[in-house]
């Protein structure tokens, strides 16, 4: 049995996905992986090593940044099952890893609690809330409040037409996003839940794009930002990934203090956060 395969289905169970069926096919199945799900299970049970170029496809998937202790740890086992044992990875690879400092346990602590109840969105849920601004801000707007709400109310909530919220509201429950309440009122199931987009690929780019356009669409015209920074410096790549490792992790204890009532003073925010190689050299 390889070390990678219970590695794999470890941080897989960590990351939400309870069965190996639905960490490959809502993670993309065989548009995503270049690999069958048949074979995907001979990888996770320890009887085959996969192919060098797979595994970034599959750590993408567990969506486990390089910074996170986790990654280095899977990583080693890959590569003590391609050496055939201990000795071999300890002679020719293990000189060159250096040594990181200590991770602090809690961001890994955090991001277990959060990934293990999280709800992993499939590509047909993504594309369908990348179709169209009414049926993303219909989802994520029902994602925020506690509140079962009709089309007319919500589409006075929201600015869009009556017509096109009643229309995301049909999609929206066919897909398993929102559920239809009392009368003609609607609910979001994910309230209160954290919720993952597929993972960045081809497949998922240009979704992944509209959704950004619509969220940037609706801060535009609902105010703009409330805050603003930015810092130009030198360093390397890998320290740059490991500040923005610690950036993801505070932004996702930050969303831990939602409130799900749409009462007077709140409202629905989005924090953004990107770092960029502007000059090389």
């Amino acid at each position: 049995m390889t070390r990678f395969g219970p590695a794999l289905a470890r941080l897989r169970r960590d990351g939400g996905f309870a069965t190996p069926y639905a960490f490959y096919h809502r993670s993309g199945g065989r548009r995503v992986f270049p690999f069958t799900f048949q074979y995907y299970l001979k990888i996770e049970s320890g009887r085959s090593v996969p192919r060098p170029d797979w595994v970034p496809v599959l750590i993408s998937a567990l969506r486990v940044p390089p910074s996170d202790s986790d990654y280095r740890a899977l990583v080693t086992d890959y590569l003590k099952d391609l050496c055939g044992s201990e000795e071999a990875y300890e002679a020719l690879i293990a000189p060159l890893a250096v040594s990181p400092a200590a991770p602090s346990p809690a961001p890994a602590l955090i991001r277990k609690l959060m990934y293990s109840q999280a709800y992993a969105l499939s590509i047909a849920q993504l594309e369908a809330l990348a179709a169209s601004e009414e049926a993303f801000w219909v989802f994520e707007y029902l994602c925020n409040t506690d509140e079962a709400l009709d089309a007319a109310e919500l589409a006075r909530r929201i600015g869009y037409p009556q017509k096109a919220v009643a229309a995301a509201f049909a999609r929206l429950t066919a897909l398993k996003l929102v559920r239809r309440a009392s009368g003609r009122r609607y609910k979001g199931i994910l309230v209160a839940r954290r919720f993952l987009y597929p993972t960045d690929s081809p497949v998922t780019r240009k979704a992944r794009e509209r959704v950004r356009a619509h969220i940037a669409a609706m801060a535009e015209r609902s105010g703009g930002d409330v805050a603003r920074s930015g810092l130009i410096f030198r360093s390397t790549e890998a320290n740059v990934r490991a500040a923005a490792a610690d950036v993801k992790a505070r932004l996702e204890q930050a969303q831990a203090g939602s409130l799900y009532e749409a009462k007077e003073g709140t409202a629905i925010y989005f924090l953004d956060f990107r770092a960029r190689r502007a000059l090389s050299g």
